[in-house]
């Protein structure tokens, strides 16, 4: 269709607009009308419970972030947020969830960083993936980060990332090291370590946080990278020795422990974030409204408190920020998958 014919074809449809109008008594009424509901709809929300859906076994830091927020929802917004956990298939059962839900705002995802490596792996092993990261899902904002700990057995003599490496490549395919599954934020967080530093290392994955933590703690594994919050207690009990944290700045609950910047990796922050999503096309009031709770509910003092004896930082960073995020996680993780050859079962 050339400019002409697009011109001429606008015409004909306004045209018929105006004879719509003119015919049937009452038709700019019943138009003002809709959008005036429209509008009150916008204005009221929300008039019912918010429900959370939670990708993951209860239990964890994005269990408890989220029963944190859902409770303070009706202090805030006048309705409370209930939790619905779908975990599996690395937040992908969940996330699907989300993204098909209702974008009325009554149905809020909250993730990780998670979700963008395993797309990213499912991609690389040809597996489908049943959405879009930026175009199914409107971010509302990151409200808070957890860095991982490089740990190592107590009984080596390592006592940060340079020495770590001599100690590799003096025992090259000798050190062995733990994870939560093949995919999961330690395995890439390890991959992405060795590759940057050209060290090679034996990964073996376990179910779960808890048996890899035994399984290092006993000697059974050499080293092994996990969230600040599930390793805290044996890493000052002397049980594992910590050596680098991955995010960019130190933490307040091990301040000695020293950066991966720091110890020569170049500008890194390898946290993993926590954020709250709603469903591509959920109304703008929505989830302005939400924002606007949130930036309340992470200016409290105990829940400030509460995660930061979780190991992390309460943050707040806006949805077209988060977008900048994820695109550059995604640039990150992508190259470390395919330097590694990570597959998926």
């Amino acid at each position: 269709m050339n400019g002409f014919e697009q011109v001429s074809s606008g015409w004909r449809r306004n045209s018929a607009a105006l004879v719509l109008c003119a015919m049937v008594p009452g038709y700019l009424g019943y138009v003002g009308m809709v959008q005036a509901q429209a509008q009150t709809q916008a204005q009221t929300w929300p008039v019912k419970p918010i429900q959370i859906i939670v990708p993951f076994e209860p239990g964890g830091a994005t269990d408890i972030t989220g029963r944190m927020i859902g409770e303070r929802l009706q202090k805030y917004l006048g309705q409370p947020g209930i939790i619905l956990y779908k975990p599996g298939a690395g937040t992908v059962i969940g996330t699907e969830f989300g993204v098909k839900a209702a974008p009325d705002g009554y149905t809020i995802l909250l993730n990780t960083g998670t979700m963008v490596k395993t797309a990213l792996l499912r991609q690389a092993s040809r597996q489908p993936v049943p959405y879009d990261l930026q175009r199914d899902l409107a971010p509302i904002a990151i409200y808070y980060t957890q860095p991982e700990l490089l740990m190592v057995h107590p009984s080596m003599a390592v006592n940060s990332v340079k020495e770590l490496v001599a100690f590799a490549k003096a025992n090259p395919g000798k050190l062995r090291y733990g994870s939560t599954g093949v995919g999961s934020v330690p395995h890439l967080t390890t991959e992405f370590i060795s590759g940057t530093t050209g060290i090679t290392l034996t990964h073996i994955p376990y179910k779960g946080g808890g048996p890899a933590m035994t399984a290092l703690v006993r000697g059974e594994i050499d080293m092994m990278s996990l969230g600040i919050q599930s390793v805290a207690p044996q890493v000052k009990a002397g049980k594992a020795r910590a050596i680098a944290i991955t995010s960019r700045e130190r933490s307040p609950a091990f301040p000695d422990i020293a950066t991966l910047s720091e110890q020569g990796l170049g500008d890194v922050d390898l946290q993993n974030w926590y954020a709250l999503f709603a469903p591509a096309r959920t109304p703008r009031n929505a989830i302005d409204r939400m924002y606007g709770a949130l930036t309340q509910i992470t200016s409290e003092p105990e829940f400030v408190e509460k995660l930061k004896s979780n190991g992390g930082t309460t943050v707040l960073i806006p949805g077209e920020r988060v977008r900048t995020i994820i695109e550059q996680d995604m640039k990150i993780w992508s190259k470390v998958i395919a330097s590694s050859n990570i597959q998926m079962d």
